[in-house]
């Protein structure tokens, strides 16, 4: 199990009893622990094997008993307890910008909404602006932030595209076809968010270039083959052209 992996779970442990309105400290603890496993160069399940997971700050023996049961089993008791209290998707609600753990539970406990698709329904109702503590801007923050999820639910993270395109050009660069072949677009640009990955290539022979690229590895299919463009999906789901 990655660092990754394991800090989501004690996040999520975190969110839940923030929801509840538990103990601050304990709150604070394991989004501490989290943060720090997130940012650890090293690997947490290593550091666990060799009886180094206390040296990670904040993170004491009660949340250092649960990261041991999550690297052994992928979850742990009390996580699983705590999610038999809520709905499944209440969770994600908080992903909303500006969205926060109070207003989560006032909108579920006022109107029984656990999940993205009901909360924009009760927004465009004109329900969420009756809940106490929320009014009109809240509503209308929630369909703005709502509206930006699902735009970035198309797109992909640069500190993934960029890798991909990375070995997407240095393989290009093996071709003796290839005159000059450079990453551009949006990853170019070094946006936070892509939508695809675009390469430029020049090529004195771009109908014979085509066998060279359809071979690379990564390639799940092509989708167009024009004379000055190649479009298709690679197998981390990102677009390329």
């Amino acid at each position: 199990m990655r660092n990754r992996e394991v800090a989501n779970i004690l996040l999520k442990i975190a969110d839940m009893l923030q929801i509840k309105g538990d103990n601050p400290y304990k709150i604070r603890a394991y989004r501490t622990a989290a943060e720090s496993i997130y940012h650890l160069d090293e690997d947490i399940a290593i550091l666990y094997e060799k009886g180094r997971v206390r040296e990670i700050p904040g993170i004491g023996d009660a949340v250092a008993g649960k990261i041991g049961e999550i690297l052994k089993t992928g979850s742990c008791e009390y996580y699983d307890r705590l999610s038999k209290e809520f709905p499944a998707g209440l969770l994600d609600m908080l992903v909303v910008p500006g969205l926060g753990h109070k207003s989560v539970k006032l909108i579920y406990d006022n109107l029984g909404i656990d999940n993205l698709d009901d909360l924009l329904l009760a927004c465009q109702r004109g329900e969420i602006r009756n809940v106490p503590g929320l009014g009109v801007r809240s509503e209308e923050n929630i369909i703005k932030g709502i509206a930006e999820i699902k735009q970035r639910s198309n797109k992909t993270g640069l500190g993934i595209a960029l890798p991909v395109a990375r070995d997407f050009l240095f393989y290009l660069l093996q071709s003796p076809l290839i005159n000059k072949v450079a990453i551009v677009g949006s990853i170019r640009r070094g946006k936070e968010m892509v939508s695809d990955i675009d390469i430029l290539v020049a090529s004195d022979a771009p109908a014979a270039l085509y066998d060279f690229i359809k071979d690379f590895p990564a390639i799940i299919q092509i989708e167009q083959v024009e004379p000055d463009l190649i479009r298709g999906e690679l197998g981390s789901g990102i677009e390329f052209e």
